[in-house]
């Protein structure tokens, strides 16, 4: 009997602007596939495209929307595609974001990087206005704490990517931003946007058929009593951990706690740990 062939999982973009989006939507041949008052929707097979406007908020309903649009499956692949400015990189560098923080909320969140990654990565910080002064070696935009902290309530956060080309800088402000010259940016960069897609992609595919040997997961069961909630948490934490470290030896450690929270909270400290690969 023939091997089960593997079914590849999406790719969803998220892009704030029109001219953020075209040259996505020629290079991968998108279709216009719905639209609501606030948002359109453009798709082929295996790709969505969601334009959500500008702002934290609206890339937030714009995750949320695509992913009923899409038939709400979870753990599919994430990638918000736009433009950030930094006080040095030269326009047209794209980035990788490795640590996305909120700066009105002073909150951050690691998306981990568990591929190589084929550009450079930086910190990006959202902000709720165009950012002129460049405080921090950083990269200012107006969507992605928004759009990872919505994806992630649909998407293991190992698939759920920010990519920024930048468009501004010290010495070119955001005066000098036009329509056309993001367009020709992200033209610019669609060989390593495409890149990344590929590298994403693969790792979703593979994630679902990760496997927690079965004696490994009945030493906890056996150990700890865990609801059946916890269980399907266990697991979770245990393959991701899998994926991220895979030679972890953290058992040792484990067996020292007396309650199932415990372990749980352990493991989510462990991988919260566990060092960005840049």
């Amino acid at each position: 009997m023939p091997p089960k062939k593997l079914m590849m999982p999406d790719i969803h973009f998220v892009t704030a602007l029109p001219c953020e989006a075209q040259p996505l939507i020629e290079f991968y041949r998108l279709k216009p596939a719905g639209r609501s008052k606030s948002f359109e929707i453009y798709e082929a097979p295996g790709k969505h495209l969601v334009l959500s406007g500008v702002g934290k908020i609206r890339a937030a309903e714009a995750v949320r929307f695509l992913h009923e649009f899409a038939g709400k499956i979870r753990d599919q692949a994430w990638l918000n595609v736009g433009i950030g400015g930094h006080p040095d990189l030269k326009i047209g560098e794209g980035v990788l974001a490795h640590k996305i923080t909120d700066q009105k909320l002073a909150k951050s969140w690691y998306p981990p990087l568990v591929f190589e990654a084929p550009s450079r990565t930086e910190s990006v910080v959202t902000v709720e206005r165009a950012e002129n002064k460049y405080g921090e070696s950083c990269v200012y935009e107006m969507e992605a704490s928004g759009f990872y902290e919505a994806a992630c309530r649909f998407s293991t956060a190992e698939l759920i990517h920010c990519y920024k080309i930048i468009s501004d800088n010290r010495e070119s402000s955001t005066k000098k931003v036009s329509a056309a010259l993001v367009e020709r940016l992200v033209r610019q960069n669609l060989e390593m946007i495409d890149e990344i897609v590929k590298k994403i992609l693969t790792l979703a595919q593979a994630l679902p058929h990760a496997e927690i040997p079965a004696h490994e997961f009945q030493k906890f069961l056996e150990r700890w009593h865990f609801t059946v909630t916890e269980q399907h948490q266990l697991r979770r934490l245990l393959l991701r951990l899998q994926t991220l470290e895979p030679e972890a030896e953290i058992w040792p450690e484990l067996q020292l706690l007396t309650k199932s929270k415990d372990v749980l909270n352990t493991l989510k400290d462990r991988i919260n740990s566990l060092p960005v690969a840049l």
